[in-house]
C-alpha cells in the first residue's frame, strides 16, 4: 500500500479544500474520513518543521510530505487511523457510499484502483461513474486489519501502565550520562544524550500536552541543553534553546495558576536560563529575567541577588541603572535570603558595600 502517495494527495488536497469549499479533493465522498486521519499526522509536522500557518502553502505541503515519506511512524500512524476508521462500513454499521467504497478497496489492497484514483483522468472518472463493485475481499482485509489494529493497540495499553514513570527513569538517566560525557570532554555526545531526553518527553506531551509536569520538565531540558552550549562555546545553539526554554516556560505561566511548588519549579528553571543571559554579559537581558522569575516566585532569593549584581555589573560599565531597584533587589535578597547557603550576613554586607560604591554620596550603612 503507497501510504505516501495517499498521504500526498490528501495533504494538497487539504489545501485546495480550505481555500475553496468547491475544489478537487481526493474521492469527496470519503473526505472526511480522508481529512480526519490524515490531520493528526499533518499537525505533528507543522509542529516538527516550525509551520504556524493553518494553511500551509505547497512549498510548505511538499516539505511536509517529503517529511512523511521518511517517518514510518507517522505513516502507521494515518494508516491506524485511516482503517479504523472504515470499520462502521465493512462491518455493515453504516452504508458506504461510492467514495467509500473505492476507499475500502484500496486500503484491501487494490493498487490499480489507487493508481487511477491518484491519476484522477477524465476516462477514469467516466469509468468509476459506472458503479462501484466492493468485493468481498476487500472487506475482509480490512476488517482483519481492523482487528490487527485493535489488538495490538489493546496489548500495547496493557504494557504502558507505567509508561510515565519509565520515561521520567531514562530522561534522570540521561541527564546524569549527559553529565558524564561533557565532564569527559564529549559534548556532541552529551548533547545527543540531551536530544534523546527531548524526543521521550515530546512523545509523552504529544499525548498529554496540558501536562504541567511534563512541560516543566521540557523547559528544564531546554535550558540544560543551552547551558551545555554554552559551556563549550557555542552560542548561536545556546540562545536558540534559550528561547525554546523561554517560550516553554512562558505557556506554562500562562496555562496555570501555579501553586507555590510549581511556581518554585518554573522559577528554578527559569533562574538557570537567566544565569546564560548572565554570563554571556547580556545584563539588561539578564534582569529583566529575574525580573520574570520573581515575578513567578516572589521568595526566590537568589534571584533577587543575581538581579543586584547584574545593575551592579552595569553601574560599573558606566551604564544608567535604577538605584531604587538596586537598593529594592538587595533588601528583597536580605528579607528572603535568611539562612540561605551563600546569603548570609558577610554577603549582605558586601551587597551593601557594593551599593555604596555605585553611589558614592549614599549614607554609609552597617
Amino acid at each position: 500500500m503507497n501510504w505516501v502517495a495517499l498521504f500526498k494527495k490528501v495533504a494538497f488536497g487539504a489545501g485546495e479544500a480550505a481555500v475553496d469549499l468547491g475544489g478537487s479533493v481526493l474521492l469527496p465522498g470519503a473526505w472526511p474520513i480522508l481529512r480526519s486521519a490524515a490531520q493528526p499526522v499533518m499537525d505533528a509536522l507543522k509542529g516538527r518543521l516550525g509551520l504556524k500557518e493553518a494553511n500551509p502553502s505547497p512549498a510548505q505541503t511538499e516539505r511536509m510530505v517529503a517529511a512523511f515519506e521518511t517517518d514510518r511512524q507517522l505513516q502507521s500512524t494515518f494508516a491506524s487511523a485511516l482503517i479504523e476508521q472504515l470499520e462502521p462500513f465493512t462491518a455493515g454499521q453504516k452504508e458506504a457510499n461510492a467514495d467509500i467504497k473505492r476507499l475500502i478497496e484500496i486500503v484491501g489492497g487494490n493498487s490499480q484502483l489507487l493508481d487511477a484514483v491518484l491519476a484522477g483522468t477524465e476516462q477514469l472518472a467516466a469509468r468509476l461513474d459506472e458503479g462501484v463493485n466492493l468485493s468481498a475481499e476487500a472487506i475482509a482485509k480490512v476488517a482483519e486489519q481492523v482487528e490487527i489494529v485493535r489488538r495490538m493497540r489493546s496489548m500495547a495499553w496493557q504494557e504502558m501502565g507505567l509508561a510515565g514513570e519509565l520515561i521520567e527513569r531514562q530522561l534522570s538517566r540521561l541527564q546524569i550520562r549527559a553529565d558524564e560525557l561533557l565532564e569527559e570532554g564529549a559534548p556532541d555526545r552529551a548533547a545527543d544524550e540531551l536530544r534523546e531526553g527531548v524526543t521521550l518527553l515530546s512523545v509523552l506531551l504529544s499525548q498529554a500536552p496540558s501536562d504541567i509536569d511534563l512541560q516543566i520538565q521540557l523547559g528544564f531540558m531546554f535550558k540544560t541543553m543551552a547551558q551545555l552550549f554554552e559551556a563549550v562555546g557555542d552560542d548561536g545553539s545556546s540562545s536558540e534553546y534559550v528561547g525554546k526554554a523561554e517560550s516553554v516556560f512562558d505557556l506554562v505561566k500562562k496555562g496555570v495558576a501555579a501553586d507555590q511548588k510549581t511556581a518554585l519549579q518554573i522559577a528554578n528553571a527559569m533562574h538557570g536560563m537567566c544565569n546564560v543571559r548572565h554570563a554571556k554579559k547580556d545584563l539588561r537581558g539578564a534582569i529583566a529575567c529575574y525580573e520574570q522569575v520573581v515575578d513567578v516566585c516572589p521568595q526566590h532569593a537568589y534571584a533577587w541577588h543575581d538581579m543586584f549584581l547584574a545593575q551592579y555589573e552595569l553601574a560599573k560599565q558606566g551604564e544608567r541603572v535604577d538605584l531604587d531597584a538596586m537598593r529594592h533587589a538587595l533588601e528583597e535578597t536580605e528579607k528572603t535570603g535568611a539562612g540561605m547557603p551563600g546569603l548570609g550576613a558577610a554577603e549582605i554586607r558586601t551587597m551593601r558595600s557594593m551599593l555604596r560604591e555605585v553611589q558614592p554620596n549614599a549614607p554609609a550603612s552597617g
